[in-house]
């Protein structure tokens, strides 16, 4: 794996008793997009703190980089700086003319050009979000951690945040860990989807896509049925995977198969 990509390896934990998953594998490397969905209380928040340094797995390894730009699903800004100084606080020292031109830069491309100086309390909980998600993008880090970024957006605006999104972090060469909800976006925007799914024995499904440069409005629409189905339906079987087997590597590029 390349620097900046993030690994897991027989990844499992418990939390307050229950098993969230166990023996998870995966590899991110710099430049794509994983998308993690599942239920809430499946683990998609815990999986993306271990990313970013911030939870250790009860069994198994996590390498990543030291460099994360995190958004959290709330957005923790600081409510007596302006938009632009919660930007460039990502930085963790005194921000320089030239950060102050990419922060504002990065607010503009989020749909805040002009909102520089307002501090959180006179903007709406979207702008909010907006706001975190371009302190994440400031430090242009190798690993972005995403936790349900568009979440707070209306439609039109969840298309474009999360296509500049894809932008900025393909600008950055970063490895993307991207948590939702929503099938659709994780089709849209990722290169694999990782679909938690709680049970007595949880199981994890892996969701390959067509490659995002080659990738029609028509598979996007098929993989998000592929993965609507994996978190509602049962075990995988046939084409889209198998009963859970010892791991062999980074599922292969099947246009749009799933591996468990």
């Amino acid at each position: 794996m390349p620097d900046g990509g993030a690994v897991f390896r027989g990844v499992g934990h418990v939390l307050g008793g229950k098993v969230l998953f166990e023996d998870v594998h995966l590899d991110v490397p710099p430049g794509t997009v994983l998308a993690v969905l599942g239920p809430s209380g499946s683990g998609k928040s815990t999986l993306l703190r271990m990313a970013a340094g911030l939870s250790r797995p009860l069994t198994g390894t996590v390498t990543a980089p030291r460099g994360v730009g995190y958004a959290f699903a709330e957005p923790r800004l600081l409510p007596w700086r302006t938009a632009l100084d919660n930007v460039v606080f990502a930085l963790g020292r005194r921000p320089r003319p030239p950060d102050l031109d990419r922060g504002r830069a990065l607010l503009a491309r989020l749909g805040l050009a002009g909102s520089e100086g307002a501090r959180p309390g006179r903007l709406s909980t979207g702008m909010r979000q907006r706001v975190s998600l371009a302190r994440a993008l400031m430090p242009a880090a190798p690993l972005l951690v995403l936790d349900e970024p568009t979440s707070a957006l209306d439609v039109r605006l969840r298309e474009e945040v999360s296509t500049a999104l894809l932008a900025l972090g393909a600008d950055a060469a970063s490895a993307v860990l991207w948590a939702t909800h929503d099938p659709y976006e994780a089709a849209r925007v990722a290169d694999e989807v990782l679909v938690l799914t709680p049970a007595e024995r949880p199981r994890h499904t892996f969701v390959p896509l067509v490659p995002r440069g080659r990738r029609t409005p028509e598979d996007t629409d098929r993989a998000a049925r592929a993965i609507t189905l994996a978190l509602t339906g049962p075990p995988p079987t046939g084409a889209y995977g198998a009963a859970a087997a010892p791991y062999a590597g980074p599922p292969a590029p099947d246009p749009l198969g799933e591996h468990t």
